[in-house]
């Protein structure tokens, strides 16, 4: 079976009883109470719909939230500590976090790439302890 190589996006939003997550290319619509059960519902819907035709892996899916949904869903990040590790404006981050303000595109990747650093530096420290 070939491998798609195309990227697919899914748009997850936050619900009231956990999320969302939809791609226009193709249809896919997929609902769960966290995102870890979005990511693995999406691939099992996306893998579906392709069956037989191409595989599909995670490395396919890509999933897009608005920082006001992240920032509400993440409540343990403290905005001060990101805004100083990624050089931003405390002031300003605050403002993109609670939707007074709309980030740039550069402003969303630098923030979300500052909290991926943060993941991944947390991933190796809890790694030392296992």
């Amino acid at each position: 079976m070939r491998k798609y190589k195309k990227k697919i996006t899914f748009t997850v939003e936050r619900t009231e009883t956990g999320f969302t997550a939809s791609a226009v290319t193709p249809p896919i619509f997929v609902a769960a109470g966290s995102i870890h059960e979005i990511i693995e519902e999406s691939l099992a819907k996306t893998q579906e719909y392709f069956a037989g035709r191409f595989e599909l892996t995670r490395e396919n899916l890509r999933y897009e939230i608005d920082l006001v949904q992240f920032f509400d869903y993440y409540k343990i990040l403290n905005l001060d500590f990101l805004a100083n590790k990624i050089g931003m404006n405390p002031t300003l981050l605050t403002h993109y976090a609670l939707g007074h303000k709309k980030p740039t595109q550069s402003h969303a990747e630098k923030i979300f790439s500052g909290i991926c650093r943060i993941g991944k530096e947390w991933s190796e420290i809890v790694e030392i302890y296992r």
